[in-house]
């Protein structure tokens, strides 16, 4: 029976864990629910993941190695983005607008983190984007209400102030007159 060589098994099993690392990052990549895709420095897509894809309606195959601003309704905001995040190395929560493959904006909070290699140079970029959609059209609806109650609480102040204004007027008349007739009595006797 041939012995096995040490090195041999130990590459082995170094390739056994490294492509277990692999799958499983694969795995947790996937698994993500937050809408996430990775592109290179020229802002080329490189992969995505499901939640993307569900997101957008585009099959990960249709994007990868199209422009990230291809997601973007307005294409310098992607740009804009993508120069922040090459100066700060971290954008978080940016508000922008995006397209989903069937015409559909969405209003989306997008986060941006550069990728750097071991030695670290940058190698690319993770864009995360988080649908705001919902909670911006309760801001507004919040805003019309407030704004709504404000006009009414305004009126209603008006009301009052011109009941003030009726009754301090009444009153003054009142003493007024009880003034005349303690002159006029005073006048008779």
């Amino acid at each position: 029976m041939k012995k096995k060589d040490p090195q041999a098994i130990i590459i082995q099993q170094f390739s056994e864990d490294l492509e277990a690392l692999e799958s499983y990052t694969r795995d947790l990549w996937q698994f993500l629910p937050l809408p996430i895709c990775y592109i290179n420095p020229y802002q080329v897509i490189l992969d995505t993941n499901l939640a993307l894809e569900d997101f957008f309606g585009w099959e990960s195959l249709e994007l990868v190695g199209e422009k990230v601003e291809k997601l973007f309704v307005y294409k310098s905001r992607a740009q804009e983005i993508y120069q922040r995040v090459l100066k700060e190395k971290r954008v978080v929560n940016e508000e922008g607008e995006v397209l989903r493959k069937d015409g559909q904006k969405r209003i989306v909070n997008i986060s941006a983190s550069i990728r750097e290699n071991h030695e670290s140079h940058m190698i690319g970029f993770y864009f995360a984007f988080s649908d705001i959609g919902e909670l911006k059209k309760l801001q507004t609806e919040l805003e019309k209400k407030v704004e709504e109650r404000t006009e009414e609480l305004q009126e209603r102040n008006e009301e009052l102030e011109k009941f003030h204004k009726f009754t301090v007027g009444r009153e003054l008349k009142i003493i007024e007159l009880k003034e005349e007739i303690e002159r006029l009595k005073k006048e008779l006797t």
